[in-house]
This record gives structure tokens, sequence and C-alpha cells, in this order.
């Protein structure tokens, strides 16, 4: 998905496999190659997506390089949060939030992550919960949950 841009060129400063939590997810780490990475610490990014259904409830999991805010539909959620590194474990804490401002119909989810001169990085991976409702054969209607994901790069997975 074109709207978030891998970061081929960025320089996280630690490997996934030091990201608790994430070290199996699918999610990619993500900056901006296309401006000056030298010279530039914050990075804004956004993503849009439609939910069709009712939203029932949402986690996200995300790191950035030195702090992030999180804004859905407008209101800020996270503020500023910083990284948390274990010096003895080697190892940087993923940070996880319950997401409750999602709506039925399009959503936004602007990220600003703030890096350093040297290193800059970024990785968000979010399940969320929707409302189906099929009709059997008698006429009745059986309201059902589906999860689904979306990864950093805007893939949208359903599973039953």
């Amino acid at each position: 998905d074109s709207s978030w841009i891998l970061a081929d060129s960025a320089n996280f400063s630690f490997f996934k496999n030091q990201m608790f939590g994430l070290q199996n997810s699918e999610a990619i780490e993500i900056w901006s190659p296309a401006i000056d990475t030298t010279k530039m610490e914050n990075v804004y990014f956004t993503k849009q997506f439609k939910i069709d259904t009712e939203f029932v409830r949402a986690t996200a999991k995300y790191i950035g390089q030195k702090s992030v805010s999180i804004w859905i539909n407008g209101e800020e959620i996270i503020s500023n949060e910083e990284i948390i590194f274990d010096t003895k474990l080697n190892q940087v804490q993923t940070q996880e939030i319950e997401i409750s401002q999602f709506i039925s119909g399009l959503n936004t989810i602007l990220v600003k992550v703030v890096g350093d001169k040297a290193f800059k990085g970024f990785i968000f991976e979010m399940e969320y919960v929707v409302k189906r409702t099929l009709e059997n054969s008698v006429d009745n209607n059986i309201e059902i949950e589906n999860d689904a994901n979306l990864n950093e790069g805007g893939n949208d997975e359903m599973e039953n």
C-alpha cells in the first residue's frame, strides 16, 4: 500500500528480534526516505481505511525511535510517549493501546514519530474486530465478530 513508505534507507537503532512483542509480527519498520533524514527528526504517517460494519474493538502495538503521538479520527490518544529500552535484556518494549475511537465509515490514523539525528524508525501493528450479520436459511440474523489485522503496510487480512 503506497500510503506507507518502507524504510529501506532509514536506520532504526535496534533489530526486529529486539522488539519485545513484535519479534514474530508481519509488521515492517518504516520511515520516509523521500526526505533528508540526516536533518529531519519528526515524521508524520497517515493511514485511512473504511469499516463497513459496526466497530467493536481494536488494539495496536507500536514502537517509535524516540517518541510517538497518535491521533484517531482527529482525537489525540497518545501524546509523546517515549521509547522504553531494557539495557539488561537488550530489548525495546512494545507499546500497546486499546482503541475505541473508530467508527463505521472512513477512519484516519495519524502518527507523529520523533527520531533523532542518527536513528529513525517506526513499526505498527493493529488488530480490530467488527460485527457482521449473516442470514441463515430460516431468515434469522446471526451476529458474528470478525478479527481484522492492519499492519503498517496497510494490508487488511480477514480471519473468521
